[in-house]
């Protein structure tokens, strides 16, 4: 049990034993740099296992140590965010040539709705109706997206990687195409036309899961 002088955990960090104390290598989070752990005397290590002096020669004592410290920088590297060393998103452009309301809405209450592991969206992402590069315009989304006319994709590829003062780059463009059927329709950083009908089998709209379908990928690096 940690005692008073115990470092209080990190909030939201989870602790693979539940224990308090950031000096051992069993934290999930909040585990210390890895000069710490790997020169501890006596480190521990993952599992809440306390390692004892082997009773073994001094030459054997050291490798066990050597594979102690092994086990710690592994925890150490478990121990690191989720989300270091990646980017957050997707960042995308949303343009209606439909001017269907619904969609809007439908979209609107998807990516304002409560986060969980089984939606394609995270708290990072951005869709916007607005506030983006102004030289990505209705028509050059249009040309590109809709036309599928080459030059038109190369720029607007151009612009969504460039970014602007407030992004260093977007992934994408969700484009609701005017027709007889509900549809989206995207362009991405990638270069590519993704499109997918916003009807579930039963015919009903279902424009959430054509949103999932035609988000193109995060190419931004960290």
């Amino acid at each position: 049990m940690p005692n008073s002088t115990t470092p209080a955990r990190t909030p939201g960090c989870l602790g693979l034993n539940d224990q308090g104390d950031p000096r051992q290598c069993t934290r999930l989070g909040d585990t210390p740099p890895l000069p710490v752990c790997a020169t501890a005397p006596i480190p521990r290590c993952p599992g809440g296992i306390r390692a004892t002096r082997p009773p073994w020669s001094d030459a054997m004592t050291r490798f066990v140590r050597t594979l102690l410290r092994g086990a710690c920088a592994a925890a150490a590297l478990l121990a690191s965010p989720a989300h270091a060393g990646s980017v957050t998103g997707p960042y995308l452009i949303w343009m209606n040539f439909a001017g269907d309301a619904a969609a809007d809405q439908a979209l609107r209450d998807y990516t304002h709705a409560q986060i969980n592991a089984d939606m394609c969206w995270s708290d990072g992402a951005l869709l916007l109706i607005g506030d983006y590069p102004a030289a990505i315009t209705p028509e050059l989304v249009r040309r590109a997206v809709l036309k599928r006319e080459p030059a038109a994709q190369s720029r607007l590829r151009t612009l969504l990687r460039k970014g602007d003062a407030d992004l260093s780059g977007y992934d994408g463009v969700i484009v609701v195409p005017k027709g007889a059927k509900p549809m989206l329709m995207s362009f991405g950083a990638d270069g590519k036309v993704r499109s997918h009908a916003a009807v579930s089998k039963a015919g009903q709209p279902a424009w959430a899961e054509a949103f999932c379908d035609v988000q193109p990928p995060i190419l931004r690096k960290p």
